[in-house]
């Protein structure tokens, strides 16, 4: 089987009140066998990675960031995102231009959350958020969580960590949210939180085309696995000349705290 050809790996976001944010790494074959050594050769630290925004541009600068892997990152200090606008993502790097486009959607709000455990145990549970969502557009929604003193990232769970409105446009809906996955050995068996925890959420609006992509990742991920699952699916992707994902998120944050 003839290998696939090797691209740029694009993740990138730009929230409200914050600057952007671009990790790039190369893609490997699937069958390659992969030790933490080569992880690190796959980190790309010689891009030019620009941001405009209404004709502003800004070459972003890499930095450290040991709390995540890979352990650098490309920040931005001259604009943060701002709902209602949008932004173009520029990568130049081994004689190929990446581009993307994104926009910051209105952010939406929690009205409550609440922990409900398991019917045979006291201990586990989910926890439930209660939104009011927007009648006059489509919304795109995407939850993340960090326990504290555990979770030093916001992490997105594997069920229900990007939806659209498209059961409850204009309702008061609640929704489950489950931990997020740091262990993929098994990770259907470790998605609730423990009734002592203490969770920062991160709720995001974003657009339809980011949703797409997200939402084709996380369909990948839960069927994983999963011999009755359709195969080969592709994760779909708003890179041109590239891979992955450039996403505007319009975001609020709240943490949940037990009684």
């Amino acid at each position: 089987m003839p290998e696939a050809e090797e691209q740029i790996v694009v993740d990138g976001y730009i929230e409200n009140n914050a600057y952007p944010y671009v990790v790039l790494t190369r893609s490997v074959p699937f069958f390659s066998e992969i030790d933490s050594v080569q992880l690190r050769s796959l980190v790309v630290t010689t891009a030019k990675v620009t941001v405009t925004c209404d004709s502003v541009s800004e070459i972003l600068t890499l930095q450290p960031n040991e709390k995540f892997f890979p352990p650098y990152v490309y920040r931005g200090i001259t604009f943060k995102g701002e709902a209602g606008k949008k932004y173009s993502l520029k990568v130049e790097v081994s004689n190929k231009v990446i581009t993307a486009n994104t926009s910051i959607t209105n952010k939406a709000s929690i009205d409550s959350i609440w922990f409900e455990p398991l019917k045979d145990n006291d201990t586990l549970g989910l926890l439930w958020m209660q939104i009011q969502d927007n009648p006059n557009e489509s919304d795109y929604y995407r939850v993340l969580t960090k326990r504290k003193g555990k979770d030093s990232n916001y992490i997105p769970s594997m069920i229900f960590s990007a939806f659209s409105d498209i059961n409850f446009n204009g309702k008061l809906f609640k929704i489950a949210v489950y931990k997020g996955i740091t262990d993929f050995s098994h990770p259907l068996e470790d998605i609730y939180f423990n009734i002592k925890d203490t969770v920062n959420i991160r709720l995001s609006t974003m657009d339809k085309e980011s949703y797409n992509c997200w939402m084709s990742l996380q369909n990948e991920m839960v069927n994983y696995g999963n011999p009755l699952a359709e195969p080969n699916n592709p994760i779909v992707t708003n890179i041109t000349n590239g891979i992955g994902v450039w996403t505007g998120f319009g975001s609020n944050y709240y943490v949940y705290t037990p009684r």
